[in-house]
C-alpha cells in the first residue's frame, strides 16, 4: 500500500507541474482527469492504470477516468497521449512499445514526444534460446 500511495503522490505532483500557471495550480484539480491507456481493457497495462487511477482518485478527490484507446499496435493510444492538451487533465500510460513503433514504420512518434512523469511499472523481459543437445 505504501508503494501505491507513493506512486499516486508522485503522479499527482507531476500533474500539478503541468498546469499552465500558479493560479490554475491553486484550484487543481477542479474537474475529472482522463487517463489514456493505449491497450485493451483487462490487460497488464490496463490493470496498472486502474490501480494508479484509484489511488490518485482517493488523493485528489476527483474522478480519474481510465480510457482504453486501442488500435494500430499501440499507435492510436500513444498518439492520443502525445497530442493531448498539456493542461494536467489528460495523462497516459506510455509503454515500452513507443521505442519500437518508429522502427516498425508505424509512426514518426518517439519517446521525445512525451513529457515523462515517472516509471510506475517495470516488467522484466528476456530472450530464451532452446538448445537441443545431441545425445
Amino acid at each position: 500500500m505504501k508503494r501505491r500511495t507513493f506512486v499516486a503522490a508522485a503522479a499527482t505532483a507531476a500533474a500539478l507541474m503541468t498546469c499552465v500557471n500558479s493560479v490554475q495550480a491553486a484550484d487543481y484539480p477542479s474537474r475529472p482527469i482522463q487517463m489514456i491507456v493505449p491497450w485493451g481493457a483487462g490487460g497488464g497495462t490496463d490493470a496498472v492504470g486502474r490501480i494508479i487511477a484509484s489511488v490518485m482518485q482517493e488523493d485528489l478527490g476527483v474522478p480519474i477516468n481510465v480510457v482504453n484507446r486501442t488500435g494500430g499496435s499501440g499507435v492510436v493510444g500513444h498518439s492520443t497521449i502525445a497530442t493531448a492538451k498539456p493542461d494536467g487533465y489528460t495523462i497516459g500510460i506510455a509503454t515500452v512499445e513507443i521505442g519500437m513503433l518508429h522502427w516498425q514504420g508505424l509512426t514518426d512518434m518517439s519517446y521525445k514526444d512525451f513529457d515523462i512523469l515517472g516509471i510506475v511499472n517495470q516488467d522484466p523481459a528476456g530472450i530464451s534460446v532452446l538448445v537441443q543437445l545431441g545425445l
